[in-house]
């Protein structure tokens, strides 16, 4: 039975957001992602650009200079994340690019919005859950929207985003709910692989440069990585402040000139 107080706010926020989604079905990439729940760009960085980037992740990752650096990492050490990666080197910034904001801050319907880039590293470690630590939808409720480009090649074997297509949309929300009793506002899903994998699942392999623009409000997740390791930048965004308990791993602007002069 889908709980009525959540139905209630879903409702009310498919109506606000209802408007703003008409003049986005006009535009290619956004009609997408709010079809689909996704839009692949091939080719958005070039070879050298991914492997410069890749360079200065593994240069703040395993050098001397780390302990500048404030890096999360998962219990097994398989998901290594520098969040603001932004503020650290120009090479490792898609949060200003001018392409990539056009595009998220339409589909939020605002003119700017707070965020950061996060770099990760992902490698092959016997029993990793994969980049995001499992199945799960950032938010049953509103649209949430990253972007997330592919520094490496990522194919099947090396942790590929994994997502359910049109699970972000408000009818497949409601019939999610109604056909596996799963609350609608149940972020984490892992231990309901049984039901995720009874509807369709997209693996988005793709060679390094490609950009990645996702509804996360749809099931999702970074399969878990068999071998080698995937380069990753994510673009992470909120209408309001950064989220609290996220604000002590975040990389602080002030760091940038340092860390690029100790790179260069």
């Amino acid at each position: 039975m889908i709980k009525l107080s959540s139905l209630v706010r879903f409702a009310k926020y498919e109506k606000k957001y209802g408007m703003h989604k008409l003049a986005l079905l006009k535009k290619p990439i956004q009609s997408d992602v709010l079809n689909v729940g996704y839009h692949v760009i091939p080719d958005f960085w070039t070879a050298e650009q991914c492997q410069k980037a890749r360079d200065l992740i593994d240069h703040f990752l395993d050098s001397p200079e780390r302990e500048n650096i404030k890096v999360w990492a998962d219990e097994l050490g398989a998901d290594l994340r520098i969040m603001g990666a932004n503020h650290l080197s120009s090479d490792l910034d898609i949060f200003s690019d001018a392409q990539v904001n056009e595009i998220i801050t339409s589909l939020y319907g605002v003119d700017a919005l707070n965020g950061f880039t996060m770099a990760a590293r992902m490698k092959a470690v016997q029993g990793n859950l994969g980049s995001g630590q499992g199945w799960h939808r950032d938010s049953c409720i509103e649209h949430q929207y990253k972007a997330i480009l592919y520094l490496s090649d990522v194919d099947s074997n090396t942790g590929p985003f994994q997502y359910c297509p049109k699970s972000g949309n408000a009818l497949d929300i409601v019939r999610f709910e109604g056909r596996t009793h799963i609350d609608m506002d149940q972020s984490r899903l892992d231990s309901y692989e049984h039901h995720i994998l009874q509807q369709p699942v997209d693996e988005l392999c793709a060679p390094a440069g490609s950009l990645v623009i996702a509804n996360t409000r749809g099931i999702h997740r970074g399969k878990p990585i068999v071998a080698g390791q995937r380069y990753a930048l994510t673009n992470y965004y909120w209408k309001k402040s950064i989220p609290q308990h996220i604000v002590p791993y975040l990389n602080d602007v002030q760091n940038r000139g340092m860390n690029e002069q100790a790179v260069h």
